[in-house]
């Protein structure tokens, strides 16, 4: 994580407060990724795939 010299120190906090930080994100691979959540489906657990990882550029993430 990287920011310009001109973002504020409260926007800066906003990214890592861990109220804004939603639920438990978990990685798996691929391939087990459906069984993943149909397992945890039938124990009653909302689960949903929203990304998939990839190769960090350096900064992977720059706020101006």
């Amino acid at each position: 994580m990287r920011f310009a010299e001109g973002v504020p120190q409260e926007y800066r906090d906003l990214l890592f407060d861990p109220q804004t930080s939603g639920g438990l994100l978990i990685a798996i691979l691929p391939e087990s990724a459906e069984a993943a959540i149909s397992a945890l489906d039938r124990h009653g657990v909302s689960a949903l795939r929203i990304g998939k990882v990839i190769s960090k550029t350096n900064p992977f993430l720059f706020v101006r």
